[in-house]
């Protein structure tokens, strides 16, 4: 950990100054909300409304779902049981369409489908296009009301031997020349030490290794495509509290808009409080609520204010996020635009380590927001005259393994099942 010497408030306004005309050169990925991830997420809720429609006009009530704003791939499904003589007896079917980023290609956006259909599966992949017309001909052909279509003329080129299909091709890259010439005089190498051509094979592995000297050290840029502007989440269960408060339930949405007004400003800039929709399985199917998420750094807090009948159930879960964005390779080789040796990075959902300083943040959102619906439900109750004793005592969970190492992150916790591992975001 480095430890920065101590500023004055002046020298620290000074230095804060300073920074603002220098050159922006932080090791961040850029959030944009015009990124890949952007595009592929409305490119997701495209196919969503289109497939509810679809489900409309065929005049079929499925279970139609999308994934939330988190989870990548993006994917939308459709399942349906039809009866065969009555509901007992069904003939089942689903789909699943996956929208794969694939930045800096000329083809910026591919498409899989997993097909379940009457006991027999298939996955179509590496897909160029997937709209409202092939999702409608493949729910019709899945409920039988139409042809079964094919989408052999959409694949791309999934391995080299595949010459009859289009390649995806990245695009303002070309070969590594230069390193595939190395390649070539190591194997010529080897040829002429395996012909007893001693002296032929020294002076090529004089020039193999002369050749691997200057190629690593040529200066290799990087191209990113950013990330998404939410993280991902594998999240850990730490806090809770919740309960119930009789004949308040007519006042649910008061209770609810009033608790948002508290905790629109938070304790810090990385502080974000809204609503958000969720899905889950229910005994019946799909299930749908409304939630109050509350965010600062890694730290996620669950908010539910739901009427029950004439009485109000009010409770939260807080929880700490382990996963964040990790960068990969996808190609390397020389940039039209730079002519350099350029490396292509995109983002995939990596694990990271717990600190100190998350838990700090955990205890200060947990105990501000705890603090502002205590003070909310004490002065509606007041306000209603209702007189009930609530225990404001907050279930504490362990945390002594909750910075451990990635190995031994498992916890204490980890066999009580949280219902909010379920949930998934509908919009």
């Amino acid at each position: 950990m480095t430890v920065l010497p101590f500023e004055s408030n002046g020298e620290a306004s000074a230095l804060l100054s300073d920074r603002a005309k220098l050159l922006d050169a932080r090791p961040l990925l850029e959030r944009k909300s015009d990124n890949i991830w952007a595009h592929v997420e409305r490119v997701r809720d495209e196919l969503y409304d289109a497939l509810v429609a679809i489900c409309a006009d065929e005049g079929i009530d499925a279970l139609t779902i999308k994934s939330n704003h988190y989870e990548h791939p993006p994917w939308v499904k459709f399942e349906c049981w039809l009866p065969k003589r009555n509901r007992y007896t069904t003939e089942r079917a689903s789909v699943i369409v996956y929208i794969i980023e694939k930045p800096y290609h000329e083809y910026q956006i591919e498409f899989k489908v997993d097909l379940h259909d009457r006991g027999k599966t298939k996955e179509i992949a590496h897909l160029k296009a997937f709209g409202e017309k092939e999702l409608r001909d493949l729910i019709r052909y899945l409920l039988r009301r139409g042809k079964k279509p094919s989408f052999r003329r959409l694949q791309l080129r999934d391995r080299p031997t595949q010459l009859w299909r289009e390649k995806n091709r990245i695009e303002n890259l070309q070969f590594d020349y230069q390193n595939a010439v190395m390649v070539g005089m190591a194997i010529a190498t080897t040829i002429a030490f395996a012909s007893d051509l001693p002296g032929l094979g020294l002076l090529l592995a004089i020039g193999t290794g002369l050749l691997w000297w200057w190629l690593s050290r040529r200066p290799i840029l990087v191209l990113s495509a950013g990330k998404p502007i939410a993280e991902p989440r594998r999240l850990r269960w730490v806090d809770s509290w919740q309960t119930v408060i009789f004949d308040l339930g007519t006042e649910c949405e008061t209770v609810q808009q009033r608790f948002l007004e508290a905790i629109e400003k938070g304790p810090t800039e990385n502080y974000r409080a809204g609503r958000e929709k969720i899905w889950y399985w229910g005994l019946d199917g799909k299930e749908e609520r409304e939630q109050i998420v509350l965010s600062m750094s890694r730290v996620l807090l669950f908010c539910q204010i739901q009427k029950y009948g004439k009485d109000l159930y009010v409770g939260w879960n807080a929880h700490l996020n382990t996963a964040q964005w990790v960068e990969n390779k996808v190609a390397q080789g020389f940039s039209h635009d730079t002519g350099q040796v350029t490396s292509i990075n995109t983002v995939s959902v990596g694990t990271q380590q717990l600190t100190d300083y998350d838990l700090s943040d955990l205890n200060c959102l947990i105990e501000w927001t705890h603090s502002q619906l205590v003070q909310l439900i004490k002065r509606m109750m007041a306000e209603k005259k209702l007189d009930q004793e609530i225990d404001f005592k907050i279930l504490r969970g362990e945390r002594q393994q909750l910075t451990a190492g990635a190995g031994d992150q498992k916890g204490t916790l980890e066999g009580v099942k949280n219902v909010m591992s379920r949930l998934r975001r509908v919009d």
